[in-house]
């Protein structure tokens, strides 16, 4: 039962992705997004795939690959079309 709650519970934190991602491509616009939440976010499934992997549970290793991709997608999309950060001074904010 607690294999099931952790997928559940996985996949959607996962899905919660997927809204910000589908916006940012289908705008080309991210000028309201902040790559540094989505950047320490990154670094944070980083970490759970890898101990994921050295607990050898595929629930985390999983959900937070499918994660990962959804969060890089939404990096990358903020590097093409640009966010609020990317246009202030080096100091500002």
């Amino acid at each position: 039962m607690h294999v099931i709650a952790g997928y559940v519970g996985g996949v959607l934190t996962t899905m919660c992705l997927l809204p910000q991602l589908i916006k940012i491509y289908y705008n080309k616009s991210a000028k309201d997004v902040s790559i540094w939440t989505f950047a320490v976010l990154l670094v944070g499934e980083l970490v759970w795939i890898v101990y994921g992997v050295l607990e050898s549970d595929n629930t985390i290793i999983a959900t937070n690959v499918v994660s990962a991709v959804f969060t890089i997608g939404i990096v990358i999309g903020c590097i093409i079309y640009g966010t609020k950060e990317s246009t202030l001074p080096i100091g500002a904010g």
